[in-house]
């Protein structure tokens, strides 16, 4: 009987190790108890050996409740998050790529910058400083496009604020016109502008637009852009559509609008309330900004 409880058990490290499925998973299908396969696998392994165990179960946990999104500078914030460790980086990486053999979805590459008319243009006054004091200080904003069904697309436009990276407010259009822009503008700002708040866009018509011009100044907002082919002057934007693309989008093709559009409303949602993020101290932004609300609060 010993004998055979051996087998299954080490049956199970070994699928679990080549096929990614998880101890859990492994020993329901044995009707195992999960405590007697760490009890058997502590008397053949060493402490480290056994930990490794732990951690992979919760990375593989972690990486299909993400859709295998995360690579493994992002699985560590979550891990040492989810565990309450402090492993490094290096641990993990050699874990998911040598071990257990995943790796997060690629990136596609960004398409080539289009020069555009312009009404009027503004200066590079963020002029990189992707960082702020207060909420809703340093806004940037951008609008990116999505295909969906035969050959049909759909355009969204975002302001993210870089006080706490998260995203303020999007909406969608079929059309990449200024009512657009405008749209997301409008509720992108609460009724107290800070002081010296400042937008920071391309030179894309829609924000070189007198209308959108005008209604800055009446919110009195100060509008800053970037320089003609510089995406890096936008830079975070640009990165949340990488991400919302490579870790949604590029996933999986989409039929109908319906689809696309709840997609892109659950990304938001995680990605505001759910995603950590390293330069937040491995919070999320909404953690990030209750933190520092109460904090003040304190003061």
């Amino acid at each position: 009987m010993k004998n055979s409880l051996h087998l299954k058990f080490l049956a199970i490290k070994n699928v679990a190790l080549e096929n990614n499925y998880s101890i859990k998973f492994l020993c329901g299908v044995w009707n195992l108890n999960r405590r007697s396969y760490y009890k058997w696998l502590n008397k053949s392994s060493s402490a480290r050996q056994i930990e490794n165990e732990v951690i992979k179960e919760k990375i593989l946990e972690i990486y299909h409740s993400v859709n295998k999104i995360y690579g493994f500078r992002r699985m560590t914030m979550n891990i040492n998050s989810q565990m309450n460790k402090k492993y490094n980086f290096k641990r993990i990486y050699r874990l998911m790529r040598y071990e257990l053999k995943i790796s997060s979805v690629i990136r596609r590459k960004k398409g080539r910058y289009i020069k555009s008319s312009a009404e009027y243009k503004a200066e590079n006054i963020l002029n990189r400083e992707f960082s702020a004091d207060v909420a809703e200080q340093k806004i940037l904003t951008d609008i990116t496009e999505f295909k969906y069904g035969v050959d049909k697309k759909i355009y969204m436009c975002t302001t993210f604020d870089l006080y706490d990276k998260s995203i303020l407010s999007y909406s969608l259009s079929n059309k990449a016109n200024t009512e657009l822009v405008l749209r997301v503008l409008e509720n992108s700002y609460t009724k107290e502008i800070p002081e010296n708040a400042v937008l920071h866009s391309d030179r894309g018509s829609q924000f070189t637009s007198l209308e959108y011009k005008e209604a800055l100044e009446r919110l009195g907002v100060t509008h800053s852009m970037s320089r003609v082919g510089k995406c890096i002057d936008n830079g975070p934007m640009e990165g949340f559509f990488g991400n919302i693309k490579s870790e949604k989008y590029y996933l999986k093709k989409y039929s109908n609008l319906i689809e696309l559009e709840n997609d892109i409303s659950d990304y938001v949602k995680f990605y505001n309330e759910d995603r950590l993020q390293k330069n937040l101290g491995s919070l999320t932004p909404l953690a990030y900004r209750e933190n520092n609300k109460e904090t003040n609060v304190d003061n």
